[in-house]
């Protein structure tokens, strides 16, 4: 017998993704493209960002994160209206990025683009790669809108990432009945519960969201009602592991007084009406020179009567889209940065409507020209540029007093920064700062 040896050499990873791209569909290699491009494109773009003042939010988020790296208990050192999420969500971010408004800005960056990165694949899994651009697209463009607080590190940014984690594990559900991926749904969706109150509502229409999708896979009762208790066991989960977190600092009742007690004054003091008022005003501001962005995502909501659509996919954005405003609703606020909890609805609507309109033409209308989605797809690019042309001066030179001033008012942001620059100079790191 003549021994042999096997000489074979595994391919190395940029083998491995040459031959992974190379099997991939024209369409699918373009809007991957598409998708490296918009990622560095915002990157670039939110660097111009990094050492803008923090805002009131941000800034107490982040001295909180700092706070439970320093060891203080929340609810009894400081205090928020908030579930504790919200504190070990920042204080992840000031550990891997550090305190400063710059390393804080830089983490945010990255949140970002990984929010954009899981609703392209949500959406690509649902509808198509040239649908999933179109929500990325969408996403990266509207969550920099200055009336929304887009340059900022709000909460709100946390729960646009976990509910686009969780929509990404849904898409997988979508093509699959696996427990642990409901489950991982679930998961992710508690965080975004946990991370600010009302991220509950997202939490609730990811559970009617899996009883249709159960419904439509025509699966038994019996299977439905397993589901939505492995989906439900996902959100108890993240709530246990937090609130036992609480509960083992011997905060838990403070927390109680702080996230239950307190708000319910805080909620009642505006009258419906005022709020209707301020949710008309605040969505004008908060869509100026964005218009085309948010529109696009509406024209769904009409196509949804078109008959020769999937069903499921129509009800399953609705249900997520309606539960996602129903987040900025609570207190009658309705101030710019809740708004930032509806861009991963939306951008999912913006998908929706590409694939609607081209599914349309060609069911409807008997066009089955293969070029029509990339003439959409066109339109959509030529916008994005022109879009960015006319705001180049808030995209690529920014003047941080004067974004503040245009979003904020009199709020002395601006002067904030050159207080803690000034602190700054004249102490040393061991110094204790009295407030």
């Amino acid at each position: 017998m003549i021994a042999t040896t096997n000489n074979t050499v595994k391919p190395n990873l940029l083998e491995r993704l040459k031959t992974y791209f190379n099997k991939l569909s024209a369409e699918e290699k373009i809007c991957y493209v598409l998708l490296g491009v918009i990622l560095l494109l915002v990157y670039t773009i939110r660097l111009k960002f990094l050492s803008i003042p923090f805002e009131r939010d941000e800034g107490a988020y982040a001295y909180y994160g700092k706070q439970i790296l320093d060891g203080k208990i929340p609810y009894k050192d400081f205090y928020e209206q908030k579930l504790p999420g919200i504190f070990y969500f920042y204080a992840l971010i000031v550990s891997l990025f550090g305190s400063t408004i710059q390393g804080l800005h830089l983490g945010f960056i990255f949140i970002n683009l990984i929010s954009i990165i899981f609703i392209f694949a949500a959406t690509k899994n649902l509808y198509s790669p040239f649908a999933a651009i179109i929500s990325a697209i969408t996403f990266a463009v509207v969550s920099l809108s200055p009336g929304l607080s887009g340059f900022t590190i709000q909460s709100e940014h946390g729960v646009a990432l976990f509910a686009t984690l969780g929509l990404f594990f849904y898409s997988l559900v979508n093509k699959s009945n696996k427990k642990y991926l409901i489950y991982l749904m679930g998961l992710f969706l508690g965080l975004a519960f946990i991370t600010k109150t009302s991220g509950i509502f997202i939490a609730f229409a990811g559970g009617l969201i899996i009883l249709v999708d159960g419904y439509f896979k025509k699966i038994s009762i019996f299977k439905i009602i397993i589901n939505a208790l492995v989906y439900t066991a996902g959100i108890i989960t993240i709530l246990f592991i937090f609130l036992l977190l609480v509960y083992s600092k011997g905060s838990f009742n403070d927390m109680i007084f702080w996230v239950y007690e307190l708000p319910k004054y805080y909620v009642g003091k505006i009258p419906f009406e005022q709020g209707k008022e301020y949710c008309k005003a605040m969505y004008q501001m908060i869509t100026a020179n964005y218009k085309f962005f948010w529109m696009q995502a509406f024209i769904a909501i009409p196509l949804f009567l078109v008959k020769s659509i999937e069903l499921k996919h129509k009800i399953v954005a609705f249900i997520f889209g309606l539960f996602s405003f129903l987040t900025i609703v609570p207190g009658y606020y309705f101030y710019g940065h809740y708004w930032i909890q509806m861009i991963p609805a939306l951008a999912l609507l913006s998908g929706l409507t590409f694939h609607l309109i081209t599914t349309i033409i060609k069911n409807r209308f008997k066009i089955t020209n293969k070029y029509i989605p990339y003439a959409y797809l066109a339109i959509v690019l030529i916008v994005v540029f022109n879009h960015l042309n006319s705001l180049k001066y808030y995209y690529y030179h920014p003047n941080y007093e004067r974004i503040l001033r245009s979003v904020y008012g009199g709020n002395p942001f601006p002067e904030s920064a050159e207080i803690a620059n000034f602190i700054n100079s004249v102490s040393k790191p061991t110094d204790d700062l009295l407030i």
